[in-house]
């Protein structure tokens, strides 16, 4: 799943780290890549600030991806992050095409691909089984959404809107009227909630960090949506089972 939007700031990176820790906290083996060659926040956000490999040096041969991955103590995903000021961020066709194979021969349930914002897209579109982009509920948003679910038809890549940071205030966008725009069908509404930064901030996703926020239901209602169109069936794991969450809840109170 290639998470996109066309522009920075709209909560691309929150939408995918968290959309990825409700799947793995299903029961699901899921690997997040933070494909982002030009500003790189999915490390960032999970604590993983001083990675020395990454996404790139992967596609370049560098390193074994087996080596570069990060199992995440917290939430159990594994993190292919990026790397800043990474010298490795050119790559060519043949080397996307093979880091796609390689990543998906690893064996996940899910495979979320964090990338950098933009319309033009530096890789391999057809190694995606679909695309979520991310808008805000303004018109200049969605018209750029527009024109990137419009790229993304030409290319036969399945696209849904995910509209981030909705704070239902007069002046926003109906998720009528975002449909109507972007026309694409709106999968989640993601309601403004001042506790997503402060998560971020401590490095914890909201979906673990405050579990009541409204958010956090929206983002249950978007892996809902991919857990029915798998044939698989997990136990999720009991918090008994996420021994450093809980010790990491009791620190802070």
């Amino acid at each position: 799943m290639r998470v996109c939007s066309t522009k920075g700031g709209v909560g691309k990176t929150t939408v995918a780290i968290n959309l990825a820790t409700s799947l793995q906290l299903r029961g699901y083996n899921v690997l997040i890549v933070d494909a982002d060659s030009i500003n790189p926040c999915v490390g960032l956000y999970m604590g993983l600030q001083d990675v020395n490999v990454g996404t790139f040096e992967v596609m370049r041969g560098k390193i074994d991806a087996r080596r570069a991955i990060i199992p995440h103590p917290v939430t159990g995903l594994h993190i292919l992050p990026g790397r800043t000021g990474s010298e490795d961020a050119k790559y060519t066709k043949a080397q996307v095409s093979q880091f796609f194979k390689t990543i998906v021969a690893l064996g996940y349930d899910f495979i979320i691909i964090d990338t950098q914002p933009g319309i033009m897209f530096p890789d391999n579109l057809d190694a995606y089984d679909e695309g979520l982009i991310v808008t805000l509920p303004f018109e200049a948003s969605c018209l750029s959404a527009l024109k990137m679910s419009q790229l993304y038809s030409k290319k036969n890549l399945k696209t849904n809107v995910v509209a981030n940071r909705i704070r239902g205030k007069r002046y926003e966008l109906s998720l009528r009227e975002i449909e109507e725009l972007t026309e694409n069908h709106v999968i989640a509404s993601l309601p403004e909630d001042e506790k997503v930064d402060v998560s971020i901030a401590e490095h914890i996703p909201i979906y673990l960090y405050d579990k009541k926020v409204r958010f956090n239901k929206a983002i249950t209602n978007l892996a809902d949506v991919y857990t029915s169109r798998v044939a698989l069936d997990r136990e999720a794991p009991t918090h008994k089972d996420r021994g450093f969450f809980s010790w990491f809840r009791r620190d802070r109170g």
